[in-house]
């Protein structure tokens, strides 16, 4: 360091300078001996300011040359010189050389051992000042980190999304208790307007329900995955049926519940209802806590399998949930957009589980002359398809509204899924006669024709399956592997297959009716699943020929 490269240089110089002062002071004491400093204060002279010499000296003398002198006991020698001075002689020059000697006493330089010291305190100094140097002397050794291992590391960033989920859905119970207890508990006791009467169902829906099961069900078996990470798939899995049926019921009413906040007198009750309670979140806000909860869902489940793969963990379980919270919330989309249907007279809940839905440019063909097409809305249900106007949002972030223009029943469509000329169309009609109209649809791209067909082609198997079993429902619960082949034999007009099946039929039918008789538990179970009402008097394994029989 600087410091240390110095010291050897400085104790050189204050020693060469030591060794000068000595000297010097060794000559200044034989000029100066005692004889002769009593011979001067004796005379006494006066100086030039009326003082004496010897005043003038002691003043000058520092205390340790007072205590020389004064312990000298040696007598000059001989061959010294007595310098007495005469009244002619200057009084001053012995006063003068007797203070600058004792000046250079007073400016020697301090003993070796306080120079040591010195030195070393600025050494210290200097290296608590210096951050290197300090971090090199004081630094204390740091054991070296241990690096975590790929799986330790996805297992440790997978707790923190556990944690999410599980503080989210606390926050979420709380959300649906601020409403539950702070606006439907308190409706009864509020002045409601006229209108709100009675429309405070279609506003909240089944809000509490959801409350009541989140609370003492879901919410603990939630809470189980921070030990264990597999609770929260068990979770999605376990409770499966009860999440799509109270969101799939939630999201349908949802835009009407949406329709009636947005009138001013409602608006205006529940934004004053709001200040009362004190909640600092609308009541708008708060309603559509249930429908961003059951998205959310599938994004927790997605970073928590990808982390349990990454971590090598077993991730069955919670593969069988995120499948689970893929088909709860696209239900629950399909039926907030149905909920927007407008105009329909029937029942929705009669149409059976919503199959597919989009909006398609659809061109009406009534007897060759075809319309302009137009925006379409079709909804395709297991029993029916609906076809709608499509009405775009009049807002940025609206949502569109759809009118109801027409219903086709699966049972009477006719479907041609190709069109000449053009490979993005294909055609939806019904067999009514008293619904000539034709319905052109062309999609935008190949996929989305394509999944239309495949959506429209398995409903109408589907409608033939259940044909068959309704015209021969002993085969339909023998469990035969294809029923489409059945209903292939089957045929409105006379074959010779199907007189051969008659005639067999006929044998059997004795055998048929005493099997029918022991098995009253198997009749009854295919009685309840297709609602067959009274049991007709003809046994229903044995559907009369159509046509005429030779």
């Amino acid at each position: 360091m600087p410091c240390a490269n110095l010291m050897p240089r400085c104790k050189q110089e204050f020693r060469r300078i030591f060794a000068n002062s000595s000297k010097e002071r060794s000559s200044s004491s034989n000029n100066n001996s005692p004889a002769t400093r009593q011979s001067t204060s004796t005379s006494s002279p006066l100086t030039a300011n009326g003082h004496t010499a010897e005043s003038s000296s002691i003043g000058v003398l520092s205390s340790g040359e007072l205590s020389t002198a004064g312990n000298s006991n040696s007598t000059p020698s001989s061959s010294t010189p007595t310098h007495v001075p005469t009244s002619s002689s200057s009084p001053t020059v012995i006063p003068v050389v007797v203070a600058e000697d004792e000046k250079a006493e007073d400016c020697l330089p301090p003993p070796m051992e306080n120079i040591t010291i010195t030195n070393n305190s600025m050494e210290e100094k200097d290296v608590n000042d210096d951050p290197m140097a300090a971090s090199d002397v004081a630094e204390p050794e740091v054991p070296e980190k241990v690096e975590k291992t790929p799986e330790e590391t996805a297992r440790f960033k997978r707790s923190y999304v556990l944690m999410e989920l599980v503080e989210t859905e606390q926050d979420y119970v709380k959300d649906l208790t601020s409403v539950v207890e702070g606006y439907i508990g308190n409706l009864e006791k509020m002045d409601l307007p006229a209108d709100l009467v009675g429309k405070d169902k279609i506003i909240f829906a089944n809000i509490a329900q959801i409350l009541d099961f989140h609370k003492t069900c879901f919410l603990k078996e939630i809470e189980k995955c921070t030990e264990n990470y597999e609770a929260a798939g068990h979770a999605f899995v376990k409770y499966e049926r009860r999440l799509h049926t109270l969101y799939v019921k939630y999201c349908q009413n949802k835009p009407k519940s949406d329709y009636l906040l947005a009138q001013d007198d409602f608006e205006g009750f529940f934004a004053d209802t709001k200040a009362k309670l004190g909640h600092k979140v609308a009541l708008c806000d708060l309603l559509i806590k249930p429908v961003q909860r059951i998205m959310k869902y599938q994004l927790l489940l997605k970073d928590i399998l990808k982390f349990t793969e990454r971590a090598k963990d077993r991730p069955d379980v919670l593969k069988k949930a995120l499948g689970v919270m893929h088909v709860v919330p696209k239900a629950c989309d399909d039926m907030m957009q149905v909920g927007r249907l407008q105009n329909f007279d029937g029942n929705l809940g009669a149409q059976g589980r919503l199959i597919h839905q989009g909006t398609l440019q659809i061109s009406e063909s009534v007897a060759g002359n075809t319309q302009k097409p137009k925006d379409r809305r079709i909804f395709l249900f297991e029993q029916s398809a609906i076809i709608a106007d499509h009405i775009p949002p009049k807002k940025e972030f609206g949502n569109p509204t759809y009118i109801f223009k027409n219903q086709i029943m699966v049972n009477k469509m006719v479907f041609e899924p190709q069109v000449a000329d053009d490979p993005l169309r294909f055609v939806i009609k019904s067999s009514d006669p008293t619904q000539p109209t034709s319905f052109i649809a062309n999609a935008q791209t190949q996929e989305e024709k394509d999944e239309w067909n495949r959506k429209i082609s398995e409903q109408l198997d589907q409608q033939k399956r259940l044909l068959a079993a309704l015209v021969d429902p002993k085969r339909f619960m023998g469990g035969s592997d294809d029923m489409s082949g059945g209903m292939g034999n089957m045929s409105l007009g006379p074959s010779g297959n199907d007189k051969k099946a008659s005639s067999s039929t006929a044998k059997s039918s004795a055998t048929t009716s005493k099997k029918a008789a022991e098995s009253p538990k198997k009749e009854s179970k295919s009685k309840s699943l297709f609602s067959f009402g009274k049991k007709p008097a003809k046994s229903p394994t044995s559907p009369p020929p159509v046509g005429n029989s030779k």
